[in-house]
């Protein structure tokens, strides 16, 4: 089974000064191999979510409108995952979070707004 780690995280929560080989270097000496080195950063406004409801998208037939408690504040959100009905929690990219390649806005998806992802 293989396990990613981010460097970064490593490094925040391990209070390391070494850069990505001497990781995989020190890693390796404990008998955990390392066979990719790649650094994903991980937006720290990504949050763990309660799902309180889903409904169908009144206008559309894969998409589901969701209700996701982020402790804060509960947020709308509309997505496609066919399992979500199922989830108890799900990692919820707020708006202003970024993921690879874009920064969340506000959305409106066939009329229902979305906060989120």
């Amino acid at each position: 089974m293989a396990l990613r780690l981010s460097p970064t995280w490593i490094k925040e929560y391990c209070k390391l000064d070494l850069d990505v080989n001497q990781m995989a270097d020190m890693l390796s000496q404990y008998g955990l191999e390392t066979e990719v080195i790649d650094d994903i950063h991980i937006d720290p406004k990504l949050v763990i979510g309660e799902v309180i409801e889903v409904v169908s998208h009144p206008d559309a037939d894969k998409l589901n409108v969701c209700k996701v408690d982020i402790g804060s504040e509960v947020l709308q959100i509309v997505c496609g995952c066919p399992t979500v009905k199922q989830a108890k929690h799900v990692i919820v990219a707020p708006i202003g979070s970024t993921i690879p390649g874009m920064t969340l806005k506000p959305v409106s998806l066939r009329g229902v707004d979305s906060e989120g992802m």
